[in-house]
């Protein structure tokens, strides 16, 4: 008898996709006179850092759109769409995944896609 796979759950973070937060805070680096490294180094480290909260989900997209202008002083300029657009803009495909997804889908009966910034299912699909 031929065994079925049941489920696979995907990680999105370098499995699925590819990111990279450095091309993020050189964008940001447009708006203030922080280096991207700088930013970087203010935005991602320490337990209280503005990303992990925002990933925890303790600060709202707007709280912490807010959050970061004032951290880094960045131009009133830099509407929350700007910022929106350059925060999304970090992600690309990871080559060669789409066609392994593509050869196994026919055999799964459901695909979970993962985010374990926020420890939860984010989707999935049948």
């Amino acid at each position: 008898m031929k065994r079925r796979i049941k489920a696979i759950i995907w990680d999105f973070g370098n499995i699925l996709g590819r990111f990279d937060h450095l091309k993020a805070c050189r964008k940001l680096a447009r708006y203030g006179s922080s280096s991207p490294e700088s930013i970087y180094a203010l935005l991602f480290s320490g337990v209280g850092a503005p990303t992990k909260l925002h990933e925890a989900g303790v600060l709202s997209s707007h709280q912490f759109f807010q959050t970061v202008r004032n951290l880094l002083g960045l131009s009133k300029e830099l509407s929350f769409r700007e910022f929106s657009s350059i925060w999304k803009d970090i992600f690309s495909e990871n080559e060669g995944v789409g066609t392994v997804i593509g050869a196994i889908r026919p055999n799964v009966v459901q695909c979970i896609l993962w985010f374990k910034e926020r420890n939860k299912r984010l989707s999935a699909w049948n």
